[in-house]
């Protein structure tokens, strides 16, 4: 192949005759050529704007006159072996898809729900701009390079995504300090709150907006510079790799180990829930039951409402109580209507004993005497016994 520019054209070597030319040993006739528009490049190549052929070394198409070419090998077919930007690509190709059965395992894990899912509104705007990438594959030579596709990939358009893309980088920054500051024990003095900064924010955030931080970086640096842009078919591939693609496998890497560590977020709420419950319970004074009991009694799980309505229903208040009352009574326990006096509320009386030492007809009387007793007793009481109203927790 020639040392020569790639977009020189070249004129058809002499051949036998002057309708006769050849190339790479090849004889090929000229008014043929002509005829169908072909034309020799300095790369080596047969081309009429529509199809291309190499001729060069073991590449010897054969064009007939109806235009038929035999033996021909396109242009576009890959002749040079796989350079560094193609190995790199590979690599990273690897990586990628390696990754992604470590983030299948930890979407499993992740994934699951154990609570209720809430209904939030979560709005998502994306805007595309169709547009045309032709001139982008104008770079056969460097004029091609200069005039046709530089101008495209460095245009208006990169340069404003470049900008959105550092605005959205610095709500990131602004979200995770708004959460500290508000969340979080608050410090005086800008050191210590730099350092409160560095005390509360979760690791893994912390290195993904450094790492982030350089795609950033590289993306506002290559609209501005073509000769480090991925447009560039050319450029080297250390720019595209080692800041572009590198730090988003990074990303995905810290995402991933993180991933594996921490544990499910459902689980999480769920004990801390059980923690706070246990706690509320601690200082009202209540006991947790077994396991068996609720099972027993057929008690089901209450909410925070049921739980308090049972808790009155214990300590008393409300229709609960009234019923209380009428089983105290039915059960011979209401005392009689007459007060003793003031002095005599603890002094011993004969006459509590005397059930004890009583026999025969003495006791039978002294029992129906006190059944009837009883009985008029409670209906008067029951009758007359005020409702007790409990309008707040704190009458009771």
């Amino acid at each position: 192949m020639g040392l020569l520019e790639v977009g020189e054209l070249l004129p058809f070597p002499p051949g036998d005759n002057s309708t006769d030319t050849i190339i790479n040993g090849i004889h090929f006739n000229k008014t043929a050529l002509n005829f169908f528009n072909y034309t020799l490049w300095g790369n080596d190549t047969l081309s009429n704007g529509s199809k291309c052929y190499l001729s060069f070394e073991r590449f010897q198409p054969i064009l007939l006159k109806n235009g038929t070419v035999l033996n021909g090998t396109s242009c576009y077919e890959p002749y040079y072996g796989i350079q560094e930007r193609g190995t790199l690509g590979i690599t990273f190709g690897c990586l990628f898809a390696l990754s992604l059965m470590f983030s299948l395992i930890n979407l499993r894990k992740h994934g699951r729900l154990f609570v209720r899912q809430e209904k939030r509104f979560r709005a998502s705007f994306f805007m595309t701009i169709p547009r045309s990438w032709t001139k982008i594959e104008y770079q056969r030579d460097a004029a091609q390079q200069l005039k046709q596709a530089k101008p495209v990939a460095i245009d208006g358009r990169f340069k404003a995504a470049a900008i959105f893309a550092f605005l959205a980088w610095c709500v990131i920054c602004y979200s995770l300090r708004h959460s500290i500051y508000y969340y979080k024990p608050r410090t005086r003095g800008v050191w210590n709150r730099f350092n409160s900064f560095l005390h509360w924010a979760p690791t893994k955030l912390l290195l993904i907006i450094l790492v982030s931080f350089i795609t950033v970086g590289y993306f506002i640096a290559l609209v501005f510079d073509w000769n480090i842009s991925p447009l560039k078919y050319d450029v080297n591939p250390a720019w595209i790799y080692g800041l572009g693609y590198a730090p988003i496998l990074l990303t995905m890497i810290i995402f991933q180990i993180w991933g594996y560590i921490d544990e499910n977020e459902d689980r999480v709420i769920l004990r801390q829930r059980r923690e706070r419950d246990r706690s509320t319970d601690h200082d009202l004074g209540i006991a947790k039951k077994p396991g068996w009991w609720s099972k027993r009694h057929g008690e089901g799980p209450m909410d925070v409402e049921g739980r308090l309505r049972a808790l009155t229903t214990e300590i008393g208040g409300g229709p609960p109580t009234q019923h209380n009352i009428e089983q105290s009574l039915e059960m011979g326990n209401m005392p009689s209507g007459r007060r003793p006096p003031a002095g005599e509320v603890f002094a011993d009386s004969p006459e509590r004993y005397r059930d004890t030492f009583a026999t025969g007809d003495e006791s039978r009387r002294m029992s129906r005497r006190s059944d009837s007793t009883t009985t008029t007793t409670t209906t008067a009481s029951t009758l007359n016994a005020p409702q007790t109203r409990v309008r707040s927790m704190l009458d009771v």
